[in-house]
């Protein structure tokens, strides 16, 4: 386990936010590594497995949990078990607690931690080396010319960018036709301290909050959650690389 300190921001703030749950919005989009999943969205700015309550409705009191925040509509993807689904109805009420925006690894200044929760961010098997840099596990290396749809955006704190996957022999090659939902991938020459851009040497890791697109530019969404202008965070590639590691059911 990492021994980072971690300092959350002063004030300790704590943001709530309420949507609505949307007809549109309901509507299974993966089988996840414990079996078939659904999730909803809302626009909210959270961390990665930050709890969400159903408010209102006959679902009122059941629990999920953020999985990523998806660009372009800035959606927050949110689990819920399949039974939960099927007590929501249009305009019921989910809150979600939104904490550790203020994330930061004292002892590695270098190196920028966001849309996480610092509870998962410690579950996730970082290693520290002693000169400076820090070892995660993942699930695969992505090249900066595979990453598409995103790229340009100011704000690396909200949203996604995808891993174009238009190259059936190159994503074969680099086992990407394996990922699954919560994978978590090193993406390398990927700037993502203060927007998203291609930087030699930069690092990002990631989480896949999202599946496969048909569209140029589009494939797998990947979430960051931490980055560094400098290779000071290395790669150990093995293949249960998962947030689904950290979660208690």
């Amino acid at each position: 386990m990492c021994r980072c300190r971690v300092l959350e921001d002063e004030e300790k703030r704590q943001t709530r936010a309420v949507f609505f749950f949307s007809r549109r919005r309901r509507y299974k989009i993966w089988e996840s590594v414990s079996g078939a999943r659904r999730c909803v969205k809302a626009a909210v700015r959270t961390g990665v497995v930050r709890e969400a309550v159903v408010m209102s409705g006959e679902g009122k009191g059941k629990r999920g949990f953020v999985t990523g925040k998806h660009g372009g509509a800035e959606d927050v993807m949110v689990y819920f078990e399949d039974e939960t689904l099927d007590l929501l109805c249009p305009e019921d009420k989910v809150l979600i607690r939104a904490h550790g925006q203020g994330l930061k690894l004292v002892d590695y200044p270098e190196i920028s931690a966001m849309n996480i929760d610092p509870e998962l961010f410690e579950k996730l098997g970082i290693e520290e080396n002693g000169d400076g840099t820090l070892t995660v596990p993942v699930a695969a290396v992505i090249p900066p010319y595979l990453m598409g749809s995103g790229i340009g955006s100011n704000l690396p704190f909200r949203g996604d960018y995808d891993i174009m996957t238009h190259d059936p022999a190159k994503v074969k090659e680099l086992g990407l036709d394996k990922l699954r939902f919560g994978d978590i991938v090193m993406l390398q020459d990927c700037d993502n301290m203060y927007g998203r851009g291609f930087l030699t040497g930069a690092v990002a890791i990631g989480v896949i909050i999202h599946s496969d697109c048909m569209l140029a530019g589009h494939g797998p969404g990947v979430t960051v959650i931490m980055a560094s202008q400098k290779p000071l965070i290395k790669a150990k590639v093995v293949a249960d690389a998962n947030i689904i590691n950290g979660l208690k059911f």
